[in-house]
């Protein structure tokens, strides 16, 4: 994502080699994550079937139609910002998806499942409850009384594995 012309002269570091003005968003920037989504949701706003996080563009379509139509709106909107897609890295006509944990398919999403097993210390657990306010979405699904983890938390709880 390039920065504007008259924002340059403000973005000179100096590195070993001399003066480096940045053209590009760089790595390791904490905002760069919530800028580069911001724009993928401003190319993906107002197209049903069509869902970003950061990098990824998850396209769908009930037929094949609406599919190819909406496919061709999100590689337009990808030009018109002046992005482009690495056909290498492009699944099309794809039945299932694996994505961010889950495997999401036309009839139902559920969670991969290599990424299901018992928190094996309670260092881990207390992870989890850390983690659970921010993965919200998804925590209710799989997770909608915590209550029996908070016990696994507790000295001397034997983990059993069930309902």
């Amino acid at each position: 994502m390039e920065f504007e012309e008259h924002c340059r002269p403000l973005l000179i570091i100096n590195r070993t080699g001399g003066l480096y003005q940045y053209q590009r968003i760089p790595y390791g920037v904490a905002s760069a994550p919530a800028i580069w989504q911001r724009a993928m949701d401003q190319i993906s706003q107002g197209i049903s079937g069509v869902f970003c996080y950061l990098d990824d563009i998850i396209v769908t379509g009930s037929t094949m139609e609406e599919l190819n139509e909406h496919l061709v709106t999100v590689l337009k909107g990808l030009e018109e910002y002046g992005f482009k897609a690495n056909r290498e890295k492009c699944s099309f006509l794809i039945s299932f998806v694996e994505y961010l944990g889950y495997v999401i398919s036309a009839e139902e999403r559920y969670q991969f499942p290599n990424k299901v097993r018992p928190p094996w210390r309670c260092q881990n657990l207390r992870m989890l409850f850390n983690c659970v306010p921010s993965l919200a979405w998804s925590s209710i699904k799989f997770l909608p009384d915590l209550a029996p983890l908070h016990r696994l938390s507790q000295k001397d709880v034997k983990w059993l594995w069930g309902s």
